[in-house]
């Protein structure tokens, strides 16, 4: 049995879903009461989610699932990977990420594969998120579930930047994102490094953006990420229906997403 006494090695979860399945349950469980952050995902996720799902970029801190219902794990690195570049992270139990992809893209993963997806902190790191969004409805079946939680800028580091706006994400989804990245990293170098002098700015942004790094390309509130959720609908860009919206955690709002 997997308790903190006995973890199987990589290469049994790896080759073992069973042995994976209960270890990835043993670290959501110890995930369940740890915080009100964790415990309101959980009261949200048994309400909507049931079956088999994937869950992007969930580490150390998987949502919580209801008893029967099982997760893929999908991240860019593995566990020792990433544990090297986070070392703060090195004695936490971590879900074991049998996929390694692009989880803005999925190219590995099959249609109507899964009857969920979970992305939670994930949507604002990507520079297309309509593209990104359709990308996940393709993995989900018909009537399937997007689970998002999008941090509020208000209680995070982004407090002082421009707030995306509406036609800023069309124009990303219609004519790609090249064009803009540039610009999200001089929103980020000024408003959250506090680089004020423009030149010195300005460098900082052009070599960050060369380097491809990760930053949060976007920034919402609750009330502005549902309302371009809502246009995206209007405009025929998601078919989707929204089921739940909410912002009872301060720091992120919580989405429920079923495709039409």
């Amino acid at each position: 049995m997997i308790s903190d006494k006995y973890v199987p090695s990589y290469k049994l979860l790896e080759n073992n879903l069973s042995i994976r399945d209960d270890y990835n349950k043993f670290v959501r469980d110890i995930r369940k009461i740890r915080d009100k952050t964790t415990m309101i995902r959980y009261e949200i996720s048994k309400k909507y989610l049931k079956g088999r799902g994937l869950e992007i970029g969930a580490f150390h801190a998987p949502t919580p699932l209801a008893d029967g219902c099982e997760a893929d794990y999908l991240d860019q690195m593995s566990i020792d990977d990433i544990k090297k570049r986070f070392p703060k992270y090195e004695d936490y139990y971590c879900v074991y990420p049998n996929i390694i992809e692009n989880g803005e893209l999925l190219l590995s993963i099959k249609d109507n594969k899964y009857d969920f997806l979970i992305a939670n902190h994930m949507l604002e790191h990507t520079e297309n998120v309509f593209k990104t969004i359709q990308n996940h409805l393709r993995v989900i079946n018909k009537g399937g579930i997007l689970y998002y939680a999008v941090p509020d800028k208000r209680f995070t580091f982004d407090k002082n930047r421009e707030l995306t706006i509406y036609e800023h994400l069309k124009t990303e989804y219609l004519y790609g994102s090249e064009n803009s990245r540039y610009e999200h990293f001089l929103d980020f170098v000024t408003n959250v490094q506090n680089v004020k002098e423009e030149k010195e700015a300005s460098k900082v942004a052009k070599k960050l953006s060369e380097e491809g790094l990760d930053t949060h390309f976007h920034v919402w509130t609750s009330e502005t990420f549902i309302d371009h959720i809502k246009k995206a609908i209007n405009d025929k860009i998601l078919n989707i229906e929204i089921l739940e919206h909410t912002h009872k955690n301060d720091i992120e709002s919580i989405t429920i997403l079923k495709k039409l």
